[in-house]
């Protein structure tokens, strides 16, 4: 299971309904939209960098405007 990078914590303390996923990473409720049933955030990680992939199809600037922190943030200086 892939270890997130300190540069995640922020970010994922943010989130409501987190999961590990099977193979490594997240699942979450989505911030970028109305996400209520079903999770539809994906959070990976590789290389000293955050991974986003909203199934609804929110952009990853929407994502981090939604929990007021900057793009930059996810990644490991």
């Amino acid at each position: 299971m892939a270890v997130p990078p300190q540069s995640a914590i922020p970010f994922l303390n943010k989130l409501r309904g987190i999961k590990p996923k099977q193979n490594g990473g997240f699942t979450a409720f989505c911030p970028g939209h109305e996400d209520r049933d079903r999770r539809s955030l994906s959070i990976d990680f590789r290389d000293g960098k955050t991974l986003l992939k909203c199934f609804v199809s929110c952009s990853t600037e929407d994502i981090m405007r939604a929990v007021g922190l900057e793009v930059s943030s996810l990644f490991d200086d």
